[in-house]
């Protein structure tokens, strides 16, 4: 389901590929591995934390993983939803965009 929603985040914003290499998981967290645009490396974990079920997007730059708070400043970092939704997903993909140059909140669509 996580791959599916990624994956047709971008299909629908600009046709840009997203390719899924790899599925993890480590302590109680599974993460998908995902290679966007053939240049930018993203990992997508959700699991569990103190009985709540929690959603993290990090961005891969050489073979290290940073979370929001690691590559963008204290505000924006703040915008990023920890949930586990469909909707939390896709948030925080058009704030990665939008970090990453793609495009400023309102220009990308998300599903119907």
């Amino acid at each position: 389901m996580l791959t599916a929603c990624v994956c047709d985040f971008y299909e629908s914003n600009g046709q840009r590929s997203a390719i899924c290499f790899l599925d993890s998981g480590e302590n109680g967290f599974l993460s998908a591995h995902f290679l966007i645009d053939r240049k930018h490396v993203l990992r997508y974990s959700l699991g569990e934390d103190r009985g709540t079920i929690r959603g993290a997007i990090e961005v891969g730059i050489g073979p290290h993983y940073f979370r929001p708070s690691q590559f963008w400043d204290f505000e924006n970092s703040e915008r990023f939803s920890m949930d586990a939704s469909t909707e939390a997903v896709e948030h925080n993909l058009i704030l990665l965009d939008e970090f990453l140059g793609y495009g400023q909140r309102g220009q990308i669509r998300v599903r119907p």
